[in-house]
């Protein structure tokens, strides 16, 4: 089972995905046609929504 978000995902669904899992993850792999175009920190997302 592998988390990871489309490049249109919001930041809060974002945070969403790497915070309710059985162990919670810090960096969430963005995927567009199966192939990784990018990453997005939890770091980055605690910033971006203010957490």
């Amino acid at each position: 089972d592998y988390t990871y978000a489309t490049e249109n995902i919001m930041a809060l669904d974002a945070l969403d995905l790497m915070e309710n899992r059985e162990s919670q993850i810090s960096v969430l792999p963005v995927l567009s046609d199966k192939q990784i175009v990018g990453v997005v920190r939890i770091h980055d997302l605690l910033n971006v929504i203010g957490k």
